[in-house]
């Protein structure tokens, strides 16, 4: 590669990763927020009954004062983590009857903020842990992570077994794992 190649090349790697870095949220209408590997146009509105609803391409953040940031926020992230309980139990529901057949027992999962990885597993203990701020990855994404983290009971490190294991349950696992790349864990 030429020096001029390598140079586009990096810098549209870093284009990449700035334009999925989520700035800080303002909680103002307008606002773009990345929910489940879609840009939602956020709007905020005064209402009585506080809460957040998703209608196609739109986020509507109904709060009782529209200028404080404190609220909006407490409004935003309860709505957020509940989103993550729903669809990250419903993918381990989905992802784990292909690990039953191979004694696997249904584990323990917990979801919290992680700062170097997408899920974690303990085996001896069956658990999995998986990174709260995923759920601004695509669904194909986090299937790929349950999946991955799932496979752990079996093989509980990255041997060419794990990975063949992967495979063959998810033969598009590569292309799932590499919907995460640039996004902020």
């Amino acid at each position: 590669l030429s020096h001029e190649q390598t140079l586009i090349r990096t810098l549209d790697k870093y284009e990449k990763i700035r334009a999925n870095t989520l700035q800080p949220v303002q909680y103002i209408s307008g606002e773009k927020v990345r929910f489940l590997g879609e840009e939602l146009h956020l709007f905020v509105e005064a209402a009585p009954v506080e809460g957040v609803d998703k209608i196609g391409q739109f986020l509507f953040l109904r709060v009782r004062d529209t200028e404080d940031f404190k609220r909006k926020e407490r409004v935003m992230k309860k709505w957020l983590s509940g989103m993550q309980v729903e669809v990250f139990l419903t993918i381990c529901k989905e992802i784990y009857p292909l690990f039953k057949p191979y004694g696997v027992k249904y584990p323990l999962i917990k979801i919290r903020s992680m700062k170097s990885r997408w899920g974690s597993c303990q085996p001896q203990k069956g658990i999995i842990t998986l990174n709260s701020n995923m759920i601004t990855a695509p669904r194909e994404a986090i299937e790929y992570v349950v999946l991955h983290e799932f496979a752990h009971f079996i093989h509980p490190n990255h041997s060419k077994d794990f990975y063949g294991l992967v495979e063959a349950l998810m033969p598009d696992w590569k292309q799932r794992k590499a919907m995460l790349q640039g996004i902020e864990l």
